[in-house]
């Protein structure tokens, strides 16, 4: 019922900034009559209206747009209202927020508001030594340090479990839902410039959250709910999820080598889960995230970007506009590898709650996918080993491209720590779609020791929005 009356708030929203013109409109309601225009001219108009311009127009234009999107594995695609705003209270300071409400037919639900703030370039003096020794004045420009802030819920009806580690068995498959509710903030803040003075382009993180679960019986059927099967014992947490205040600190490196045919993004992260009514539920997490980029072309595929929120996506901080889908004959294409370990590490008797486990096989709860021939959510552990290698083609210019990847992995349980040996594996080959702002789409089939997979799925961002908030 609350997600009905916020769909309906902003269908009318929409329909009174349509018609809100005047000298002393706001930005909002000039915004509103802006779109309203390119409604008209590229859904409407004979001359200049097309199919392709239209349905851009509905899904990526501000300050009202539709929101579409895979909300999470097996729990189908919702869709809904998105509201954009950008507010510049100084030169100094711009801000961009975003609301949305979504609903798939499976009954899963997310509902969230984002916003971003970003400080705007520093210009810092640099001093260059030219030829014969005459010092020369430039000015090197820092990357735009960004702050986000964010209250996100989502309701999932079914979620796979298997049980805990490398070992579990398909025939133990059971089902739960949950629901999350992430609220908190994160900042990003560079170090220093990106640009050729400095190749390192190093960056600190930190973050603040509050996260809700609640665990709840599976839908029925013929796979048995998760109460049926398992325990606290063999599934922490299962009979109590006590509210968490998480918090996160990291460093992240992202140089550009080699003429650019050779980027880098690495990422050391510390996180800590704190849950002050039950010490047996807390515990520590750090990860490290190596991705090495190879432009075949020297161009990066186009993806987030941390100074738009979800719903946005526009080319940078100070044009909103977002890229329209184009038909052209330039290449693009990349090879990825990328190599990932997490551990969590506990005090005493506590143990990480199953549902802050994350999972390889298929695709996570964020959307990622790792072991794609396995069943989503397929293993789930406390600690984690990926590799994945991936190659991205454009098809004769187009928006399409040809996917293939291949993944290495093993989860594994609290008392064992990392493992290297007897890794699952998986191959994937496929299509993505990338045109202009539209979601991420990927269609992919994978073969591997369980069998194949078939899937389709659709980015719950923008392409050139930021990521949501983590679930695990």
């Amino acid at each position: 019922m609350m997600l009905r009356r916020l769909i309906a708030a902003a269908l009318l929203v929409w329909a009174a900034g349509l018609g809100s013109a005047g000298a002393q409109e706001s930005p909002i309601a000039a915004d509103f009559r802006n779109e309203g225009k390119d409604i008209h001219g590229n859904c409407v108009d004979k001359q200049t209206k097309s199919i392709i311009s239209c349905a851009t127009t509905f899904v990526t234009d501000s300050p009202l747009h539709l929101a579409f999107g895979t909300i999470a594995p097996q729990n189908g695609i919702g869709i809904g209202p998105a509201l954009v705003w950008h507010w510049t209270p100084s030169i100094n300071w711009r801000w961009t927020g975003s609301a949305d409400a979504v609903r798939a037919a499976s009954g899963a639900w997310r509902a969230g508001a984002y916003a971003t703030i970003i400080r705007t370039k520093v210009d810092v003096p640099q001093v260059v030594v030219g030829g014969g020794g005459t010092p020369r004045r430039r000015i090197a420009i820092h990357p735009y340090p960004v702050i986000k802030l964010y209250t996100q819920s989502i309701s999932l009806p079914q979620v796979f479990f298997f049980g805990i580690g490398p070992n579990s068995s398909l025939a133990d498959k059971t089902l739960f839902g949950m629901r999350e509710n992430v609220t908190g903030g994160s900042v990003i803040w560079p170090i220093t410039p990106d640009n050729n003075f400095d190749r390192l382009v190093l960056s600190l993180f930190g973050e603040l959250n509050g996260r809700w679960v609640a665990v709840r019986s599976g839908p029925g059927g013929d796979v048995p709910s998760i109460e049926q099967r398992f325990t606290d014992v063999s599934a922490p947490g299962l009979s109590s999820q006590p509210a968490v205040v998480q918090f996160g600190e990291g460093v992240r490196i992202s140089p550009s080598l080699a003429g650019g045919y050779l980027r880098l993004n690495y990422s050391l992260r510390y996180q800590q889960f704190q849950a002050p009514s039950d010490s047996l539920s807390s515990f520590q997490r750090w990860t490290v995230d190596l991705h090495h980029e190879i432009p075949i072309y020297g161009t990066t595929i186009p993806g987030g970007k941390d100074t738009n929120t979800p719903n946005d996506c526009a080319t940078s901080p100070t044009d909103h506009n977002c890229p329209r889908p184009s038909m052209s004959r330039n290449r693009s294409g990349s090879i990825s590898l990328r190599a990932m370990m997490s551990r969590s590490v506990v005090s005493g008797a506590a143990q990480v709650p199953f549902y802050f486990q994350q999972t390889l096989g298929g695709s996570d709860l964020d959307g990622n996918r790792v072991l794609a021939s396995y069943e989503d959510y397929r293993f789930r552990g406390p600690h984690l080993v990926l590799f994945q290698e991936t190659f991205e083609h454009s098809l004769f210019g187009s928006p399409i491209g040809i996917w293939l990847s291949a993944d290495q992995g093993r989860v594994s349980a609290q008392n064992t720590g990392l493992e290297f040996s007897d890794l699952a594996h998986s191959y994937a080959v496929g299509f993505s779609l990338r045109a202009g702002g539209l979601p991420v789409g990927l269609i992919t089939w994978a073969t591997g020791p369980e069998g194949h997979h078939f899937a389709f799925t659709i980015s719950s961002s923008l392409l050139g929005g930021s990521s949501r908030p983590a679930l695990q």
